[in-house]
């Protein structure tokens, strides 16, 4: 009896883990991003996603360019730079410059990040404000993606 349970037990951990790994392995970090905001849901509906206007693009080389889409229209850049994938969780930002805050400007920024599904990512990392004090940042990124034609 306790043989199977063991067997049981060993087949559902390997299954769960099989599972967590697909999410990972089909999610990548290469495309374009919008910044959102989740807003929970009321009672038992799921959360409301709110896009915001900046955009993340991770180009297939390691390019990496932030933008911001103004109210008139006008795109601008927040941040450029490079990245490199460090593990199935992590990546570095290279910073070559930060609109944000200069004191960023040349730094490698540590960035954790986790695929809720294969278009939807949170990132939680720090920045150093123009104070040199550190902030502990999480933002909610979604994958832009061309519609389909009707």
């Amino acid at each position: 009896m306790m043989k199977k349970f063991f067997m049981l037990l060993a087949l559902v951990l390997g299954a769960t883990t099989i599972s967590a790994q697909s999410v990972n392995k089909k999610a990548d970090l290469v495309g374009t991003w919008q910044l959102c905001n989740m807003i929970d849901g009321l009672l038992d509906s799921a959360p409301e996603i709110k896009r915001a206007p900046y955009l993340k693009v991770f180009s297939p080389g390691g390019a990496l360019t932030n933008l911001m889409i103004s109210k008139e229209g006008d795109v601008f850049l927040t941040m450029e730079g490079t990245y490199e994938k460090t593990s199935d969780t992590s990546y570095v930002e290279h910073i070559k410059k930060l609109l944000v805050s200069s004191a960023m400007d040349g730094v490698d920024n540590v960035m954790k990040y986790e695929f809720l599904n294969d278009n939807l990512m949170v990132i939680t990392f720090q920045i150093i404000d123009e104070n040199g004090d550190k902030l502990d940042c999480q933002e909610v990124w979604e994958r832009v993606s061309m519609p389909s034609k009707k």
